[in-house]
């Protein structure tokens, strides 16, 4: 795995607060440290090995299937492709067209979550050059931001069989999406609605489609920290009073005028502010950088801290030591497994630090279906400490890593973590924080020289709890390893000392 340089304030992760030596800064002052292109969220291959031996398609049929309503599953009904000239057979594009098909679904997924009425009929057209590769991918003007940016990357990461007689060949791919609720004609068209404001995402430190940044995104990374620098004033006005300190992380998409269309900012657990800002973002101006992409920028005010989130903005699951609940339903561990809850959300999993990792992985199983899963634990006192990410259906899929991607697995119990690279095995007691790290510094040199996996499954096994995996995952970041995926472990056998 490539070992990834932490941002200033992903290397407070863990540290203590520092204790003020004179007198304390009211108004601490608001500091960007740095913009970049944003990280793809972590997902691990979907190898139908780990999970059941289902795919991720299959899961998402089965479960949605089993419930009322299946009939609402959201379609996406691909048409006959045409094409300029020949050169390409007509079977063999729309072969490779329809193998994209789960893809292609995701992104309308994701679309829904904001905007869950929308049917569309999008004709994506692209040109197939002489070697294969896809270049020059437009959704047109009727598609939404989002869905045709995600619909774009999917289609430019197609490769083709080389074309006969080396010319290129221009292709129109006609897609219907339908979400499949009552009352709406399949394939009807909904009028495009022009917001007023930013649309609403939950934040999270990943970007939202889950690829990773374009060529030349760095490029706008930079364009984008220098708008910012810019308009830092405006952004610190959003704190008063007894506004929180600590670190947040703005996530700007930008689109290729340079124009922001979505706005995330989170970190300080405080919705005011950030709303506050996400509004202020909204008019950021960046030099036109030719590209749609989302860009990561960290900030600080005051020390930096861990991140800290707002539960208002998620699907809450709060846990007990025994039971997981939400919406004042009440499931007892050991009672037998829920339904999972609604697709086309955004869940948080509050749990407590003795929250046992059997109660984790219920409620992280609860919540599969949805677009993303945040855990986070709740102290005496503030807003929840974000722990990560947790496993879901959209957690799931083409992790991009090599096919010969080296797979990477930790795994915590009551008393150690152990860490496994295929077969091979480390351990270390939890009650030996020097011993934690060793293990994982060793892993981030191993991976280092090898091919790992872009993310890391992290399993917390039932004797264990939260406080320890707490501890775990900041070492882990320490370690440099930014993209870790909680509940995604794919199995780990311990070397007992």
């Amino acid at each position: 795995m490539k070992r990834l340089a932490i941002l200033g304030a992903l290397a407070a992760c863990g540290g203590r607060d520092a204790q003020p030596s004179g007198p304390v800064d009211r108004a601490p002052r608001l500091q960007l440290l740095q913009c970049a292109p944003a990280t793809a969220w972590p997902i691990l291959a979907d190898d139908g090995v780990s999970f059941g031996g289902l795919t991720k398609a299959e899961i998402l049929e089965m479960k949605r299937g089993s419930r009322p309503g299946a009939a609402t599953l959201p379609r996406v009904v691909i048409g006959t492709p045409t094409t300029s000239v020949g050169g390409i057979d007509a079977a063999v594009l729309a072969r490779v067209l329809r193998s994209e098909l789960d893809k292609l679904r995701s992104c309308y997924d994701r679309e829904l979550a904001t905007n869950p009425l929308l049917a569309a009929r999008i004709e994506v057209v692209f040109t197939i050059s002489a070697d294969g590769r896809v270049a020059g991918v437009s959704t047109g003007t009727k598609a939404p931001v989002m869905l045709g940016q995600c619909l774009s990357r999917v289609i430019a990461g197609v490769r083709f069989p080389a074309l006969q007689g080396g010319s290129s060949v221009r292709v129109t791919y006609p897609l219907t999406f339908d979400h499949g609720a009552p009352g709406l004609p399949p394939s009807q068209p909904q009028p495009a609605v022009v917001p007023e404001v930013l649309p609403t995402v939950p934040w999270t430190p990943y970007s939202v489609d889950g690829s990773p940044p374009d060529a030349g995104a760095a490029g706008v990374a930079r364009l984008t920290e220098r708008a910012l620098r810019a308009r830092l004033d405006p952004l610190a006005a959003c704190f008063t009073g007894a506004a929180p300190t600590g670190s947040l992380r703005a996530m700007v998409a930008i689109d290729a005028e340079g124009t922001v269309h979505r706005a995330r900012v989170g970190g300080l657990g405080d919705a005011r502010s950030e709303s506050c800002m996400v509004k202020v973002l909204a008019s950021l101006k960046i030099a036109r950088g030719n590209l749609d992409t989302e860009i990561a920028c960290d900030l600080s005010r005051g020390d930096a801290q861990r991140w800290r989130v707002t539960p208002e903005s998620y699907e809450v699951i709060t846990t007990t030591r025994t039971s997981i609940s939400h919406r004042g339903r009440t499931v007892e561990l050991g009672a037998g497994e829920p339904d999972a809850l609604p697709p086309n959300r955004s869940y948080m999993i509050l749990v407590h630090p003795d929250t046992p990792g059997t109660v984790l992985e219920a409620a992280i199983g609860w919540a599969f279906e949805g677009d993303s899963t945040l855990i986070a634990v709740q102290g005496d006192h503030g807003a929840p400490v974000l722990l990560g990410m947790g496993r879901s259906a959209f957690a799931l899929g083409d992790a991009h890593d090599d096919i010969n991607a080296i797979d990477v697995s930790l795994e915590v119990d009551h008393t150690q973590l152990a860490a496994c690279v295929r077969v091979d095995a480390q351990a270390a007691r939890l009650a030996d924080p020097k011993a934690v790290r060793d293990v994982l510094e060793n892993l981030a040199v191993r991976c280092k020289n090898a091919r790992c996996a872009s993310t890391v499954g992290l399993t917390l096994e039932g004797g264990g709890t939260v406080g320890a995996l707490a501890e775990v995952v900041d070492a882990v970041r320490h370690a440099g390893f930014s993209r870790v995926l909680i509940g995604g472990g794919i199995g780990c056998r311990a070397v007992k000392e």
